[in-house]
């Protein structure tokens, strides 16, 4: 008997409603334990978003032909020696969701770093990744703690340098 692929991916989100907790638990270990936090991944979202696949494509296996090879798979972001799954869905499932969640960190980390370079009132304003290559303004930093204020800088969104920068991004 065959079961369809869509059948398991959904019995799939089903068990990683009910291991909501223990993926914290994995997440807080990771941070804890590896030095994984959300200013150490920044710019890895993409890559924690593969890898998590990775773990929920090897539960789904699991689930849909028993127990396979634990080579790490061909998409796999990292070294293999990085590729850790277990021999159970859930364990899969659970290290999956630890790394969504990683990768949402470090989305939030970004924004508030991209925040904290900008004007309070650019601060205020919504930032999608579409606006990202516009040029936004943020006050320039005194030499000294008395020195007056001076103008905002200029600065690219792009690479974040003042203007004029050397990535050409067109602005």
């Amino acid at each position: 008997m065959s079961v369809a692929p869509d059948a398991v991916y959904a019995e799939v989100d089903r068990i990683l409603v009910i291991l909501e907790h223990p993926i914290e638990v994995e997440r807080a270990r990771q941070i804890s334990e590896e030095g994984y936090t959300a200013e150490s991944d920044i710019g890895m979202a993409d890559e924690l978003r593969f890898a998590s696949r990775c773990y929920r494509y090897q539960a789904a296996t699991l689930l849909l032909a028993g127990p396979v090879l634990t080579l790490a798979p061909p998409s796999w972001p990292w070294d293999p020696a990085y590729w850790k799954p277990t021999a159970d869905v859930d364990g899969n499932l659970v290290k999956a969701g630890a790394l969504v969640l990683a990768a949402q960190d470090e989305e939030k980390a970004l924004l508030e770093r991209l925040r904290a370079r900008q004007s309070p009132a650019v601060a205020k304003i919504p930032i999608s990744t579409e606006h990202w290559h516009h040029i936004v303004e943020r006050p320039a930093e005194p030499d000294e703690p008395d020195a007056p204020e001076k103008k905002p800088a200029v600065v690219c969104q792009t690479c974040w340098l003042e203007k004029p920068c050397a990535c050409q991004d067109g602005q």
